[in-house]
């Protein structure tokens, strides 16, 4: 069996831009902030695409990012902000961090309001991610 990840991904984000229309019906823009420490070529690239990809699906995405050698209190202060703003339904922090304190402190601060969570790697454990997507509401295959 071939599977074509290129036809499948159109069929996703057609979905998705119908179910962003939905809501945008009801003015509601879903929104995704991005928090990104250091300059890890892969990251920027890749959090980059993400952010275009956003826009285009009509889901408001801002990036934030943060020198290699921000202070853990910056990173957190930026945190606890987008958990205070209601026009943000899911924080996606890149990895790698400079500091691996810093990815666990990210990670309690952000999950104290938005609960479920959706990792995009299978078990924590002791393993970090290389992105880790906080988000407000259940996530479920297929959709929103």
């Amino acid at each position: 069996m071939i599977i074509d990840g290129k036809k499948i991904a159109r069929e996703i984000n057609a979905k998705t831009r119908q179910q962003v229309a939905a809501l945008k019906a009801h003015q509601l823009t879903p929104g995704i902030a991005v928090i990104v420490v250091g300059d890890d070529p892969a990251s920027q690239i890749y959090t980059r695409t993400k952010h275009r990809l956003a826009q285009k699906l009509g889901i408001a995405s801002t990036r934030y990012h943060f020198p290699a050698d921000v202070d853990q209190a910056t990173a957190l202060q930026q945190v606890r902000k987008l958990n205070r703003d209601d026009s943000v339904d899911a924080i996606l922090v890149q990895a790698p961090l400079p500091a691996s304190s810093m990815v666990r402190r990210l990670l309690i601060q952000s999950t104290q309001q938005r609960t479920p969570m959706a990792f995009t790697r299978s078990t924590w454990d002791g393993y970090t991610p290389n992105r880790v997507v906080i988000t407000r509401s259940p996530v479920r295959p297929g959709g929103l």
